[in-house]
């Protein structure tokens, strides 16, 4: 009887610690869980911060990896051929594709010029920006309104005199950290 009561003493401190050791379990897992939360946060609230920077100095690429039009046609591009860039006061926008050479020399269309309007739009709330940018080239004038968010794909939407418009969706960098390729333009 003593060792039944002894082996029922064990089972019970047993259960005892493991619910315990669960209950510890649980709230290691709601503070890693708050701790993961915070650090989004924070990584989200200094990637808008680069965001507005890049936006206030004028300098970035948003480098395509799709491009569609207003049928909603995506197509996946190369990046470092497909972009639009911001220096400044002057703008690029450019298709271009691996296949063939184009009025550009890569296979597509290279739009560049002066910006003639510039306008920066922040929501801190949500923690995006949005630039507006008039562009004046020889082949056309162009509004560009890109949406930049920080952790995910920017988007621009191109707009000219004609009907018609594209959009571009990638990754915006700062104009130094860029990998593209200009085309001629004229």
């Amino acid at each position: 009887m003593i060792k039944a009561m002894k082996k029922y003493m064990m089972l019970l401190f047993a259960m005892v610690f493991m619910a315990g050791t669960t209950l510890q379990a649980q709230e290691t897992r709601k503070e890693r869980k708050a701790r993961k939360k915070a650090e989004k946060e924070a990584m989200l609230e200094e990637n808008y911060k680069k965001l507005v920077q890049l936006a206030e100095n004028k300098n970035f690429v948003l480098e395509a990896d799709y491009i569609s039009n207003q049928y909603g046609h995506r197509n996946i591009v190369t990046p470092a051929l497909n972009f639009i860039m911001v220096d400044g006061d002057k703008a690029v926008i450019q298709i271009g594709n691996n296949v063939s050479m184009g009025a550009n020399g890569v296979g597509g269309v290279t739009a560049e010029g002066k910006i003639s309007n510039y306008e920066v739009t922040k929501n801190e709330k949500k923690g995006t920006v949005m630039v507006k940018v008039n562009l004046m080239s020889t082949i056309g004038v162009y509004d560009i309104v890109v949406h930049m968010s920080p952790g995910t794909n920017s988007t621009a939407t191109v707009t000219g005199i004609r009907s018609g418009r594209l959009n571009y969706t990638g990754e915006l960098v700062a104009l130094e950290n860029s990998d593209v390729f200009k085309g001629q333009s004229f």
